[in-house]
């Protein structure tokens, strides 16, 4: 479990971005905290803190870490002692790191690169003032994946939307990856109209995938395996660093968690973590018929912008039941795009509140209409 160090732990802040005046109506992403490095000890770093201008509509907290750390926070409150992720949740935490269920928030731990927006429902709007978090990090060394507090350097930022007038769409940049032995002209042809359909699906949401582009990757990323701490996702998004910003999507031949059964798509974190060495690479399965690539890729999309199915019944222990932060969504609704099971040709459809949190995002290279 989580210790404090022994060290005292002084407060560290980082002004504020200078940022237009109140009464500029444009809606834009405002750098809060730059990248900056965080030391970790025994698990916590001391507290950040941060300020919210007015006008602030969402904040988005991204923390990076060395491959095989997992990263979260905690001590996460407002200017009038809100708290949205307590301080000692990490000290009886009965999800083995993998959910917090004492936050007001959905907050997914990740190893290596952690992102949690808010608000996470579609009303935007973030208290003015001074803001405060903690970095958490943890390693699981033994083979019963045991939980150990790290000590290190992570990195972390801060960043927010805003503006007067919540943003109407978002278009994300989009590299496809293809590895090259199924780059031919069919399989393309085939990666063409499942992106099209993809590209249809998520612009109901007012996500427009544009500019999309088509980079060929090596053939060993044919298999793909989410598990094993994101270790997949994670090279393969270091392979891709080079390439301009955006979303990586990768389109593989299988994907599989060690033995278990084949997967139509996975997104290893919600929010994506939209930083280079990130495992946040959007993978999904080529077999199929195109429609189905293109539901399963515009559901991990949705993650991939901050959506969580609204319902988490199939898991099991400590995490069955949770649901998504959204009121307008209907637990088991077989219509809704993001439903965990729902079939590829009935599940396509957002509610207002999915489509208003996936258009508030504060990632940088994220165009804003």
């Amino acid at each position: 479990m989580t210790r404090r160090g022994g060290a005292a732990l002084a407060l560290l802040t980082i002004a504020c971005t200078s940022v237009e005046p109140a009464d500029d109506l444009t809606t834009r992403v405002v750098r809060l905290r730059a990248p900056i490095a965080t030391h970790v000890e025994h698990g916590r770093s001391a507290p950040l803190a941060f300020d919210v201008p007015a006008l602030g509509q969402r904040v988005r907290v991204t923390v990076e870490a060395p491959a095989g750390v997992w990263v979260a926070v905690a001590g996460l409150r407002g200017p009038a002692g809100q708290v949205l992720a307590p301080e000692d949740w990490r000290d009886h935490d009965t999800t083995r790191g993998e959910a917090c269920l004492d936050c007001a928030l959905r907050l997914t731990p990740g190893p290596g690169a952690f992102a949690v927006q808010w608000p996470q429902g579609p009303d935007a709007g973030v208290a003015p003032g001074r803001w405060q978090v903690r970095v958490v990090a943890w390693t699981r060394p033994g083979p019963d994946g045991a939980l150990s507090p790290w000590t290190g350097v992570a990195t972390a930022t801060v960043d927010a939307l805003v503006g007067a007038v919540p943003p109407r769409g978002v278009r994300v940049p989009v590299r496809v990856l293809v590895p090259v032995s199924l780059a031919s002209a069919a399989t393309l042809a085939e990666v063409g109209a499942a992106v099209g359909e993809a590209r249809s699906l998520l612009g109901q949401a007012g996500v427009d995938l544009d500019p999309v582009t088509v980079h060929t990757v090596a053939d060993r990323w044919q298999q793909f395996d989410p598990g094993r701490d994101a270790a997949d996702a994670r090279q393969l998004a270091e392979e891709a660093q080079d390439l301009p910003p955006g979303l990586r999507m990768a389109l593989v031949g299988r994907i599989r968690e060690g033995a278990g059964p084949p997967m139509r798509g996975t997104c290893p974190q919600v929010p994506g973590a939209a930083v280079a060495h990130a495992p946040t690479v959007v993978a999904v399965a080529l077999g199929g018929p195109a429609t189905w690539t293109a539901q399963a890729a515009a559901h991990e999309v949705g993650h991939w912008l901050g959506l969580y199915h609204p319902t988490e019944a199939a898991l099991t222990g400590p995490l069955v039941g949770l649901t998504d932060p959204i009121a307008d969504t209907t637990a088991g609704d077989p219509a809704n795009l993001m439903h965990p099971n729902g079939h590829p040709e009935a599940a396509r459809q957002w509610t207002p509140g999915q489509a208003a949190v996936a258009v508030g995002q504060t990632v940088p290279w994220v165009a804003l209409d």
